[in-house]
């Protein structure tokens, strides 16, 4: 049989309710009058965050689980799963503001996949406007192989990554035309640096990195 609490404190569950009963799922309604907040489409606070662990949310055996939403102190809105507490599949991320005729629009921040709560596979960022700034992969967290960075919607830095760290060839642009080409090792520079005149595409001037 499924058995169900109603509880009016959140904070029973771990006190008294998880280690000594068989309870199934425990409902709280709400934490002494301090469930006011401000609720929008991307946008959740209640002053009973700073007060309760378990003020909002759907939470399995002390764990965040399933859909939430969360934000930071930048008003920037975290939308995705969780999985036994850690972070699991598809992120967004966005925050609120208003178009040239004042409407409310939502822009987004960053998009992509996490796996037993770290970065894996391709994420994209955005900056201004809401125009993509860079993308690329992840794998267990790291950065991996091959990153674009943009600037005004035109692409502005291209090189790979190997955990972490900027590795092999790296070429930058003006205006979507090559501007330069410089290699990393470690994250560092290494090797030749070659610098163009990216209108003609002539080679202005060379150096090398040790």
């Amino acid at each position: 049989d499924l058995k169900i609490l109603l509880a009016h404190d959140p904070n029973q569950w771990d006190k008294d309710v998880t280690i000594k009963t068989d309870i199934d799922i425990t409902l709280s309604g709400h934490t002494h009058g301090m469930q006011a907040g401000i609720l929008t489409k991307a946008f959740k606070w209640s002053p009973a965050q700073y007060f309760y662990p378990h003020w909002n949310g759907l939470y399995k055996e002390g764990e965040k689980e399933g859909l939430w939403i969360e934000n930071d102190s930048h008003s920037v809105t975290y939308k995705g799963n969780y999985l036994n507490g850690k972070k699991d599949g598809k992120w967004i991320s966005s925050y609120e503001t208003y178009s040239d005729d004042s409407k409310k629009i939502e822009v987004p921040c960053s998009e992509g996949n996490y796996l037993d709560g770290k970065k894996n596979g391709h994420w994209i960022y955005y900056g201004y406007k809401g125009m993509k700034e860079s993308e690329g992969k992840y794998i267990d967290g790291l950065k991996e192989g091959n990153w674009i960075s943009y600037y005004n919607n035109e692409k502005d830095e291209e090189g790979s990554y190997l955990h972490n760290e900027k590795d092999g060839l790296w070429k930058s642009y003006v205006n979507g035309l090559l501007r330069s080409e410089a290699f990393y090792k470690n994250g560092k520079l290494n090797g030749e640096y070659t610098w163009y005149n990216y209108k003609t595409g002539k080679v202005l001037t060379k150096s090398k990195y040790v």
